[in-house]
């Protein structure tokens, strides 16, 4: 009883000691691409399985016991678009991942502008998306003249 005993704990201890070296990390950053600056919060997962992490105040992640193999890597943000990547982690490696999120452009504005006729629609338009402050690059346009819409025109 005592040698089968001894055999099991033999037999045993080397599957034990494989298992971590087995298993790898995927590790990383996730930024802002504009900015440059770490997105805490953000969800890095792999696909296809259960694996993934939230970043850190300071954008950092860690996926831990990722078994070898290729996985496609996606790193999500509320509203930036999604990114993808793939990575191949090997035994007991750990793979760097620096995923950059750019905001989505949500193209759903009608700016309606009434621009002296001295002025051309490129330079008026300039001067209404300063004066606006925000991103109009696929906004329909809509110059008007006395209340009657004279001219459409979009920019995408």
């Amino acid at each position: 009883m005592r040698r089968l005993i001894c055999l099991l704990v033999l037999l045993a201890a080397p599957a034990a000691a494989q298992t971590p070296a087995e298993a790898g990390r995927v590790v990383g950053v996730v930024v802002d691409a504009a900015k440059g600056e770490p997105l805490p919060g953000a969800t890095v997962r792999l696909a296809g399985t259960s694996l993934g992490a939230s970043t850190t105040l300071d954008g950092q992640f860690v996926i831990e016991a990722v078994p070898a193999g290729e996985y496609q890597v996606e790193a999500l943000y509320a509203g930036a678009e999604p990114w993808r990547g793939t990575v191949r982690v090997g035994a007991g490696e750990t793979v760097g991942v620096w995923p950059t999120l750019e905001y989505a452009v949500l193209c759903d504005c009608v700016i309606v502008v009434e621009p002296p006729e001295s002025i051309s629609r490129g330079v008026y338009q300039a001067r209404v998306v300063e004066y606006l402050g925000v991103e109009t690059s696929c906004c329909t346009w809509w110059t008007v003249r006395n209340a009657v819409p004279v001219a459409h025109w979009e920019t995408r």
